[in-house]
């Protein structure tokens, strides 16, 4: 991925685990990184992260450790949590601030078809449709139900 970006790109870099690190450093050396996850020595990160009435989570969007803004989701999940992370960062990088108007419509998206769709009720049973397809995939998803 270095080969490819230019020098005077910047980059999104996922940083839950510590074993991240190490390769995001390596493969981004010589570009602006902006890091983001769910612990706080990221500089992006989202804490008091809390399910919600709309089936979905509640979290606070922080900067360098300092608090930005409440979000809403009706999106269940950390995985969801992270990917509106990243989708506030990127929004806010690439337009002026447009990241209130994307917070603001990120609580009424409901999601994409089969990412763990309701898709009907059995004997008081929800099923789900989701196309998870490898095993990091599917433990968020079971992690979320």
């Amino acid at each position: 991925m270095k080969n490819r970006l230019r020098f005077s790109a910047g980059a999104c870099a996922l940083l839950n685990e510590p074993r991240h690190e190490a390769k995001t450093n390596n493969m981004l050396a010589g570009c602006a990184v902006t890091t983001y996850g769910i612990s706080a020595e990221n500089d992006w990160s989202a804490s008091s992260i809390s399910s919600n009435v709309l089936g979905g989570q509640d979290y606070v969007l922080c900067y360098k450790k300092c608090q930005i803004s409440r979000v809403t989701l009706q999106l269940p999940g950390v995985h969801n949590v992270i990917a509106t992370v990243v989708t506030l960062v990127t929004s806010k990088s690439s337009i002026n601030d447009a990241t209130l108007s994307v917070r603001n419509h990120l609580s009424n998206f409901k999601g994409v078809s089969r990412r763990f769709e309701l898709i009907g009720k059995i004997n008081g049973c929800q099923i789900y449709d989701d196309y998870a397809h490898h095993p990091t995939e599917v433990r968020a998803v079971l992690q979320a139900a």
